[in-house]
């Protein structure tokens, strides 16, 4: 076998001046770019190859902490500005413009004079102000001048004296404890000093004793007539309890309004239960007892006493739908509230809630036949209705 044979015979090649060699359709294809469609702009204009990575972020963390600090700066200085005393806040407004770099002008500003930072100025500023109980008082004062305006020392030596203001001291028969009958009120002992008392036959008295805490005129002349005893198994003398129901009646009964006070007292005193009950004077002695401390201090320790009775009567009258329950277990509730006890004073309000709605008070849609009901009441029923009625809607709302 000749070597020649041992190769795989080709095809002669195509002549040198015939068509086949410029032959489009023999020509071997030129590649074409890929077309890309999601190629990026950048890319596509400058004709590279995209990654398609995405588009990467262009800020740094540099620049990040860079963007933050100046904020915090900014803040520093705002409330620098804020903390400042007048005419320092002005001076270091006007180191500030003069600077364009902030971190430098804040560091000078926290660093030099400014009381903020330094303890003596703040104690030279403490000690140069009007006198104040503590450091949290000044820092109020200077922060927020007009919710805490400063107050200058009174001269106590120049006041006038004010004979309301001198010390009192209840007399010999109250400390004894005699009755109410064996003292006559301010009324029946001027009358009967200008009916045949002479300056010289009146009897030594002093001034201390006669304008006395229990000593001042009562709201209603009813109250002269109080027996106590009647209602409450609370050891107190028939003018103190007075004295205590007239102060609440000359003060807080216009904010809380739970009964109609001209009606309270004709019971109270003619011992009638349409429109006063155990119930209610427990509960209102145990709030007047304590707001009458101020004039009496030792009455208001009786406050825990008529809140123990009035506790008591709560339970066994929470059934019982009627008005003066309502009034008395709202006033229970104020009582509990302004003072440390054993009854939740929140409890006391759901159950007043509950039977002011029961009984139709408010909570039910105006209609012709409740307006009627209304109107057919007697006319102290209807004034007493609309006390408790807009005296308990008030306090529970």
């Amino acid at each position: 076998m000749s070597p020649q044979s041992q190769y795989k015979p080709l095809l002669p090649a195509p002549e040198a001046g015939g068509a086949g060699g410029n032959d489009p359709d023999k020509r071997v294809a030129k590649r074409k770019r890929a077309n890309r469609p999601n190629a990026c702009e950048n890319c596509r204009l400058k004709k590279a190859r995209c990654e398609r990575w995405g588009t990467t972020c262009v800020y740094s963390v540099d620049h990040l902490a860079n963007v933050e600090r100046e904020l915090k700066d900014h803040r520093d200085i705002l409330e620098l500005l804020l903390s400042l005393p007048e005419d320092e806040a002005l001076a270091a407004h006007r180191q500030l413009r003069s600077t364009s770099n902030l971190a430098d002008a804040l560091s000078s500003l926290q660093g030099s004079m400014h009381g903020r930072h330094r303890p003596s100025s703040i104690r030279t500023a403490q000690a140069i102000s009007p006198p104040t109980s503590s450091s949290l008082e000044f820092e109020l004062t200077v922060r927020h001048r007009m919710a805490y305006p400063t107050l200058f020392p009174l001269d106590i030596p120049s006041l006038s004296a004010d004979p309301r203001l001198r010390p009192v001291q209840r007399s010999q028969g109250l400390l004894e404890g005699s009755s109410p009958s064996d003292t006559m009120s301010p009324s029946t002992s001027s009358s009967n000093d200008q009916s045949g008392a002479t300056p010289s036959d009146r009897p030594s008295i002093k001034q201390e004793e006669d304008i006395g805490p229990h000593r001042d005129k009562y709201c209603d002349e009813r109250l002269h007539q109080l027996q106590i005893g009647y209602w409450t198994g609370v050891s107190i003398e028939d003018e103190v309890a007075a004295s205590a129901i007239s102060h609440y009646l000359k003060g807080n009964h216009a904010i809380f309004g739970f009964f109609d006070p001209d009606l309270f007292i004709q019971d109270l005193v003619a011992h009638q239960h349409n429109y006063c009950s155990s119930f209610l004077v427990n509960a209102l002695l145990a709030h007047a007892c304590q707001a009458y401390s101020v004039v009496d201090e030792p009455v208001g320790a009786l406050s825990q006493d008529f809140v123990s009775n009035a506790g008591v009567l709560w339970r066994a009258e929470r059934s019982t739908d009627s008005l003066v329950n309502v009034a008395a277990i709202l006033m229970l509730s104020v009582s509990c509230h302004l003072q440390r006890s054993d009854i939740d004073s929140h409890e006391l309000l759901d159950d007043g809630r509950a039977m002011a709605e029961r009984m139709k008070l408010f909570g039910v849609r105006h209609t012709p036949e409740n307006a009627a009901l209304f109107e057919a009441l007697e006319p102290d029923a209807k004034r007493a209705t609309a006390h408790t009625a807009w005296g308990a809607y008030s306090y529970l709302t």
